[in-house]
């Protein structure tokens, strides 16, 4: 009688201790797991944002070039136009000397 009043003892307090105790792994195990899914989600975001962020780094680098390479092209274009028009007015000139010395000789 006292082993099966000892066994019912066990068995109760074994009833009530294997609950709690699966109850604290499952909570466990469940912050484990929320805590890597949001640390997963955190570094697929901070990735992603790395990303971005050196895609638009390499786009405001070209865009950069871009804009120095039209600058030396619009300078270029403004050398060439006053080069010529110089030539052009030194040829005019030239021509309008060699014309008039060439009218008072007659």
């Amino acid at each position: 009688m006292r082993q099966s009043a000892n066994e019912k003892i066990k068995q109760s307090a074994s009833e009530k201790i294997k609950p709690s105790v699966s109850e604290k792994i499952r909570q466990s195990v469940s912050v484990k797991i929320r805590q890597s899914v949001s640390e997963k989600i955190r570094q697929s975001a901070s990735e992603k944002i790395r990303q971005v962020l050196q895609a638009h780094i390499t786009n405001s680098q070209h865009c950069l070039q871009l804009r120095t390479h039209i600058t030396v092209v619009v300078v270029l274009v403004v050398v060439v136009v006053v080069v010529v028009v110089v030539v052009v007015v030194v040829v005019v000139v030239v021509v309008v000397v060699v014309v008039v010395v060439v009218v008072e000789k007659w």
